[in-house]
């Protein structure tokens, strides 16, 4: 095709040469030797000559130029040339330039590929004729069932039995004899769809692997039948590998081999009506082991079925690690937790430390203690100064001479149990 592009109609204005001065005017300096009329720009198919100041003709291919030899555009109705770099509008392959001043070029006649000059003056010849003498000759008159060669005793590519005197090659379908001949491949070794040799095949016909150079035999996952390998799964559902189509070996990633015939989803999983896939109980109902599409049956080991759930014991959390429930005695006094790390109920004597998870050890509620028995919350082992342990530890008692008087129990309190001073030493007066 030629380079197409948008070419804008000039507006040009003319006016006549002087009579007197043989000058065109100032306005239109260009002078058309052909039309005797002075021009303000050339024409299409024209170049302005700024030597002679005259418009001359382009190159008879040329739809606009820029000088005598180089084109700026090919004519727009010759659909066979093309602008090349060197800025000549070249026919296409398959063409050639007439060479009587017309813009068009004409097919070349086959067997010729490439021509000049005329039709049959050949450069280049199509598949199965080679080139003498700017002519294109037959390869099999030259040489019996030849394809292609390179000239009349040469030929590089034989027909199915062919016997040409030189014959070097065979189409990937087929082997060269001894004979240079051409057999197919598939006569050496069954089902061979691609061989250098007899001997020596390298590719097999679709659903075949190669086992060995001389064997074409149906891959794992397809069965002999009748000269060709069918698809496992096309006998037996969600199939794998097969020796028959009744005799399943191994089924599909999971599934599993319930019979010869019969590929089902194992026991932790079901078959999903949407993808005819194996879909894990997991992905329905976290650690479940055993379900349908939408209900778990039973849990995996440790986990206990509470409604559609999986749920651990109390004292116990889901470790998706080991998708299993695993102690909360790894957070320290902790007797229920969430997981690892958090911890929801603490054993007698803590309590929850909501901002870390932990169990921190709990303060004592007895009144003016300072620290209760391990584990207790409620039974005091000692008391701030100026108190003593009631019995069995269920409160803290003042005793007198420690300044403080308590109202409950004391009249005064002179900061010591010397009888005498006012105040007897039982902070009584």
């Amino acid at each position: 095709m030629i380079s197409t592009g948008t070419y804008a109609y000039k507006e040009m204005r003319f006016s006549y040469m002087h009579h007197k001065t043989r000058q065109c005017p100032i306005s239109n300096p260009y002078y058309n030797l052909t039309e005797l009329l002075c021009y303000d720009q050339c024409a299409d198919g024209w170049y302005a000559d700024f030597t002679t100041m005259t418009c001359k003709k382009c190159l008879y291919y040329c739809q606009t130029c820029t000088n005598a030899s180089a084109c700026s555009a090919c004519d727009p109705s010759n659909d066979f040339r093309t602008l090349s770099a060197t800025q000549q509008c070249n026919p296409l392959p398959g063409y050639y330039d007439p060479g009587t001043n017309s813009s068009t070029a004409l097919p070349c006649t086959s067997p010729c590929a490439t021509c000049t000059t005329s039709a049959t003056y050949c450069l280049s010849c199509v598949s199965g004729y080679y080139l003498k003498t700017a002519s294109c000759l037959s390869c099999s008159a030259a040489i019996p069932n030849c394809n292609a060669c390179n000239n009349a005793t040469f030929c590089t590519l034989c027909a199915s039995g062919g016997n040409g005197t030189s014959c070097t090659s065979c189409t990937s379908s087929q082997y060269l004899t001894a004979s240079n001949t051409c057999a197919a491949c598939s006569s050496a070794v069954a089902y061979c769809s691609s061989c250098t040799s007899a001997s020596q095949c390298t590719l097999c016909q679709s659903t075949f692997s190669l086992a060995s150079p001389t064997s074409c035999v149906c891959n794992s996952s397809a069965y002999l039948s009748n000269g060709t390998c069918l698809l496992c799964s096309d006998a037996i559902s969600y199939c794998a590998t097969c020796t028959g189509a009744a005799s399943c070996t191994s089924c599909a990633t999971t599934f599993v081999l319930q019979s010869p015939t019969s590929c089902v989803c194992n026991s932790t999983s079901f078959l999903n009506a949407n993808t005819s896939k194996c879909q894990l109980c997991t992905t329905v109902v976290a650690y479940c082991e055993s379900c349908t599409s939408t209900t778990c049956s039973a849990c995996l080991a440790t986990f206990v079925l509470v409604g559609n759930a999986c749920t651990c014991a109390t004292g116990y959390y889901p470790d998706s690690g080991t998708n299993s429930c695993a102690s909360c005695s790894v957070i320290a006094h902790c007797v229920a937790c969430s997981d690892s790390s958090t911890c929801t109920a603490c054993a007698t004597g803590y309590k929850v430390n909501i901002a870390t998870g932990a169990c921190d050890v709990q303060p004592c509620t007895v009144p003016n203690c300072d620290t209760c028995i391990a584990l207790s919350t409620t039974v005091c082992q000692s008391c701030y100064s100026g108190y003593s342990v009631g019995s069995a530890g269920a409160s803290c008692l003042n005793y007198c001479g420690n300044k403080a008087i308590d109202t409950a129990t004391e009249q005064c309190d002179d900061g010591n149990t010397v009888s005498g001073d006012g105040c007897s030493s039982t902070c009584t007066l």
